[in-house]
């Protein structure tokens, strides 16, 4: 009896080869493609707002093996090939068969609502913080110092605080979070304002009062809407007002409409979702871009802006009440003086969202 080149052995080692051979080319297909896109961009990376790892110098006698063989396994983890698109099938399968976010930066609500939650900004909605009189004292004691100088130039110095999306939507919060207003910083600041001469205007019950009028934040984003924007400018020239009835003020039904668009937030980006968590943009064209509008109205106050990303949307409407506006980023940590100096505004407005209310700014040149 003999065996023919066909036997059920020969099949069977061909078979063993291939899966073998098949297997080491699936581990060290993404290695090769990591080399074919070194140098390339990572979104994910932007999303979540750092720089790819870099290769670690390599010491002699290696002080810290433990900290170095950690910072090569990071750099393998940012380098790794098809790193975005594992990155999102991952988040897919984890929202779709879960129902669960891949980051702890943001949690998935109700109804398709997405809410950030780093830097405890989520810890007021599940319980008491602790920030109380002490806190808000420490807090305020800069800006007593700033409204001096600014006071000194002739100025004004008025507050905003922002809210975060979850006490302005509360309702659409996970089930496992217990919402309480309770001890809320902004609430705290505001309450201790008054009595030190600093002006606070705290956004929440404005924008609670507006929710009725349409979308004040985005579901699949942490910033606010041109609606929600705009609840902040009516608050702001209102509060002016008092004092200059004179000051122009362009009501939102004045804005022209146009062409809504489809997209996704940074949330959604953030959980590389966002393909899942599309919705429609509403969209007016910014009053100073208008045409009609008349800029040069009499009565303006000189305005500097220092705020977060949250102004951005604000600008499209503080032109057409205040001339020659000024923005400037204050970073969540600085007050600038030079530019009081050298710009002498009758306005300085600190916008600030509430999740960097936990640290007391700092006055700098």
């Amino acid at each position: 009896m003999t065996y023919s080149e066909t036997s059920p052995l020969t099949k069977n080692t061909r078979v063993h080869r291939c899966v073998v051979f098949g297997f080491l080319i699936l581990l060290l297909l993404p290695s090769m493609v990591g080399l074919l896109e070194l140098g390339s961009d990572n979104p994910s990376l932007g999303n979540e707002k750092r720089n790819k790892e870099v290769w670690p110098k390599t010491a002699l006698l290696m002080p810290d093996p433990a900290r170095y063989t950690a910072q090569v396994n990071r750099f393998m983890n940012d380098h790794i090939g098809l790193r975005e698109t594992l990155l999102k099938l991952h988040a897919k399968f984890q929202y779709r068969l879960l129902n669960r976010a891949i980051s702890d930066k943001a949690v998935i609500g109700k109804n398709g609502w997405l809410f950030y939650s780093e830097r405890d900004v989520l810890k007021s909605a599940d319980q008491r913080p602790s920030f109380g009189k002490p806190e808000a004292a420490d807090w305020l004691a800069p800006l007593i110092d700033y409204q001096r100088i600014i006071e000194g130039h002739g100025g004004k110095l008025v507050v905003v605080l922002v809210p975060e999306k979850h006490h302005v939507y509360p309702e659409y919060l996970p089930s496992s979070y217990r919402y309480t207003r309770n001890g809320r910083r902004a609430d705290v600041i505001e309450n201790m304002a008054a009595s030190v001469g600093v002006k606070v205007i705290n956004l929440l019950d404005p924008m609670l009062a507006k929710k009725s009028s349409g979308k004040l934040y985005l579901k699949s984003d942490s910033h606010w809407t041109q609606r929600g924007a705009y609840v902040a400018y009516r608050e702001l020239v209102k509060e002016l007002q008092l004092n200059k009835p004179t000051l122009p003020f362009n009501s939102w039904e004045k804005l022209k409409e146009i062409e809504p668009v489809r997209g996704s937030g940074d949330l959604a980006a953030l959980l590389n979702l966002s393909h899942e968590f599309e919705e429609e943009y509403e969209r007016h064209i910014p009053v100073h871009k208008q045409e009609g509008i008349d800029l040069d109205t009499p009565n303006r106050l000189s305005l500097l802006l220092i705020g977060d990303s949250f102004s951005a949307r604000l600008h499209d409407f503080l032109p057409s009440s205040f001339i020659g506006t000024l923005f400037v980023h204050h970073r969540f940590a600085t007050l600038p003086t030079t530019v009081v100096s050298k710009r002498t505004p009758d306005i300085v407005v600190v916008e600030i969202i509430e999740r960097a209310l936990g640290e007391p700014l700092v006055i700098t040149e």
